[in-house]
């Protein structure tokens, strides 16, 4: 096992939109992306590359589905393909086991799969070996009636027999050592579950260690998970959005799927732009082929007539149908509409240039429909800027200055600080990234991505960077680190990373950078390098001198602010103090100030089961918390509580909620890591300046694999800049507070 370089992959799903759905990640990232209708063993440029092709055997027998994947495994494998993946559904429905036999039958010797079809972002995992659509067993699901394809069972052990399930136990690199055990056993088909975007994580990085051998087999999750773990070469520019032209865009909606029919009638209901739709006509006892040429003959006749200038395709039979129709030999894939709606062009036939956009029928929103016929309209002129702006949304005419502090350097933090800023030159629309920390560390960051280390250049002055987007401008700070062993906790690295901070604090005191940036540090590190702080917050504290600050966990809109954070819960009871929640629901009134929403809801979770349920529970709730709210209500801050925790935290989940504060660090954080997984961020308020920070650790597992997911610290990157021009309230604010106290 050794580390990842760019790859090119042969995908091969069971139907087209599937396989569409699959790829865009990989168009995003900047890898090279073709999704050709037809098996062809034409060579595959080299990686990062991937190529797609659709076996169309989802709803065929056993051995059919065999032949037909056995034929497009075969041909990657002779196209020089250097890793396969296997596209089925989540729900498991069509012929998998058939799928699979026939991949290992034609790829290389000693070939086993890894079957894992979670895809927790749209509620299907699988917990003990049980696919599960919403929590529930699969089997009890509507997606278990699909007309076509029916599923009969939930377990996986039972979907595909033969197969043996693997614990996911440890990390990436225990995983991958008892999958090649358990293949080696002679098990051909592993299954291993994955409840959250974490596990498929975990799933991914043990695969891409594995190599050539592991096929992956999966829905679009794990698809997605790879392109992460398989690396990707830098964007060189931005994805191209789609763009239909003046003319309509025809809408085909072959999926028989209840998702896609209420889809369907959203966009009936709606005035979106011009559009035409075509329905499959739903004739009793019509076989799914038939009705899919149907269609196809219908799409063909309308754009002959002319000014249709987009095709959208929902479902996989009628999109496959239809550009066979046309004689489309490909789409080339440009990017996404929305996650996993992707849109490109198509390669061939009668059509050939025409944008089209393919969306899988059992996925999306009810307004999903009509937010592709929106995106696909042309540009309209913009409005006139309106005179209503808040603090958060008024931007400095510069950019904001980053202070991005490597963290440390034996853990994953200079690998993800390369690809944040090398892959992502979108971030430098924003701000402005200067790295704090050393330059042969950084450069060996770079290295192991797969990029040039002399992209790294020394400069003394934050103001005076470049910002190009092809280079990674560093203040060196201290000696070098180039004997630091990657993956090894050490003390040097902990007492750099503990220099790292300060130096980024001596900058902002300065007036040298508008905002902090902290890359993942280890406490255990730290300490052993003579700096015995419990984590960043409390460091960054001390080095600005402040009491009153708060821990915030961010992901999208929600924002989690915590009472107490990095003490024993015996601590934490104790520290749950009138003084302190005053404080908290201060600066919490003060942050929704200055995002221009001063009337946002605060929830207050309970310390105790129930909220105290009356003192049976005890006295805390009724003698802390609940007078705090009250006393904020009076400073005019629009605080509610104490409410039991498990009611407040699973409705500010689903939105009903933006603010809560936590009482505990693990009230907060474990819910918020189970449903956000490293997309989240850390927001110290209190400080002076913004800082943020990635919500992951050091993993010293996979350190220099260069597999480590970027997207935290590219989003940590992305808050510090929206929060900057209108931080200086939430200081104000919190300075007042401390010095009242």
């Amino acid at each position: 096992m050794s580390p990842i370089t760019p790859v090119s992959v042969g995908l091969v799903a069971d139907d087209l939109t599937g396989a569409a759905d699959s790829v865009a990640p990989f168009a995003r990232a900047g890898w090279l992306v073709e999704l050709r209708l037809a098996a062809s063993d034409a060579p595959i440029a080299p990686g990062p590359a991937i190529v797609a092709v659709t076996s169309d055997a989802r709803a065929r027998s056993h051995d059919d589905a065999a032949d037909l994947t056995r034929g497009a495994a075969a041909a990657f494998r002779d196209a020089g393909a250097d890793r396969l993946y296997l596209k089925v559904d989540s729900t498991m429905r069509g012929s998998v086991a058939g799928q699979i036999a026939g991949a290992l039958e034609a790829w290389i010797p000693g070939a086993f799969a890894v079957l894992c079809p979670a895809f927790p972002e749209h509620a299907r995992t699988v917990v003990d070996g049980v696919v599960l659509v919403d929590g529930a067993p699969l089997a009890t699901s509507p997606a278990a009636a699909d007309p076509v394809t029916p599923v009969a069972s939930s377990a996986l052990a039972e979907l595909v027999p033969g197969s043996v399930r693997v614990a996911a136990d440890g990390d990436a690199r225990a995983l991958a050592a008892a999958l090649l055990a358990a293949a080696d056993a002679g098990s051909a088909v592993l299954t291993v579950d994955a409840a959250t975007g974490a596990d498929l994580e975990l799933v991914a990085a043990a695969v891409a260690l594995v190599g050539s051998r592991a096929v992956a087999v999966g829905s679009a999750g794990l698809a997605s998970a790879l392109q992460h773990a398989w690396s990707a070469s830098p964007v060189t520019e931005e994805p191209a959005g789609p763009h239909g032209g003046d003319g309509a865009a025809l809408v085909i909606v072959s999926s028989l799927h209840a998702v896609a029919r209420g889809q369907l009638d959203a966009l009936d209901r709606s005035e979106a732009a011009a559009f035409v739709v075509t329905t499959p006509p739903l004739v009793g006892g019509a076989a799914p082929e038939e009705i899919a040429e149907r269609l196809a003959s219908e799409v063909a006749d309308h754009l002959a007539a002319g000014d249709i200038t987009a095709l959208v395709l929902v479902g996989g039979d009628g999109a496959l149908a239809t550009l066979r129709r046309l004689g489309a030999t490909a789409i080339r894939v440009l990017g996404e509409v929305s996650h996993g709606v992707p849109h490109g062009v198509l390669v061939g036939g009668t059509a050939d240039g025409l944008t089209v956009v393919t969306k899988s029928g059992g996925f999306g929103a009810p307004s999903a429909l009509v937010d592709i016929v929106r995106a696909l309209a042309p540009p309209t002129t913009a409005p006139e800027p309106s005179n209503q702006s808040t603090e958060m949304e008024t931007r400095h005419m510069t950019k904001p200055v980053l202070a991005l502090t490597l963290g440390d350097v034996a853990g994953i933090g200079p690998e993800i600080t390369a690809k944040t800023l090398l892959l992502h030159p979108e971030l430098r629309e924003e701000c402005v990234p200067v790295v704090i920390g050393d330059l042969d560390a950084m450069r060996r960051g770079v290295a192991h991505i797969g990029l040039d280390p002399d992209v790294v250049r020394v400069i003394t002055d934050p103001r005076a960077a470049s910002n190009d987007p092809a280079i990674i401008e560093l203040m060196q700070t201290g000696d070098s680190l180039a004997e630091v062993e990657t993956g090894v906790l050490s003390g040097v690295a902990g007492d750099a990373s503990y220099r790292f901070v300060v130096e980024a604090c001596a900058l902002a005191k300065a007036g040298s950078v508008d905002a902090i940036v902290t890359a993942p540090l280890n406490k255990a590190a730290m300490h052993e390098g003579g700096h015995n702080f419990p984590g960043h917050t409390e460091l960054l504290a001390n080095e600005f001198g402040v009491k009153n600050y708060s821990l915030v966990l961010s992901a999208g809109d929600l924002y989690f602010f915590h009472l107490t954070t990095h003490v024993s819960l015996r601590n934490a009871i104790e520290n749950i103090t009138p003084a302190r929640t005053d404080d908290v629901l201060t600066l919490a009134g003060a942050f929704t100030t200055a995002l221009g929403r001063p009337d946002e809801r605060i929830g207050v979770c309970g310390l105790n089961p129930h909220a105290g349920e009356n003192r049976i529970f005890g006295d805390e709730d009724a003698d802390i918390l609940e007078p705090a709210v009250a006393r904020a209500r009076e400073r005019g801050i629009n605080a509610f509580g104490p409410l039991p925790a498990d009611a407040l935290i699973p409705a500010a989940v689903k939105g009903k909620w933006n603010i809560v504060v936590a009482c505990y660090h693990d009230q907060g954080h474990a819910p918020f890591k189970a449903v956000y997984g490293d997309d989240g961020v850390n927001i110290t308020v209190g400080l002076p300046v913004v800082r943020v920070s990635v919500d992951h650790g050091t993993a010293f597992d996979i350190a220099g694999t260069g597999i480590a997911r970027e997207a935290s610290l590219v989003l940590s990157c992305q808050r510090a800049a929206q929060l900057a021009p209108g931080w200086d309230h939430v200081w104000q604010t919190a300075r007042a507070s401390e010095l009242a106290g």
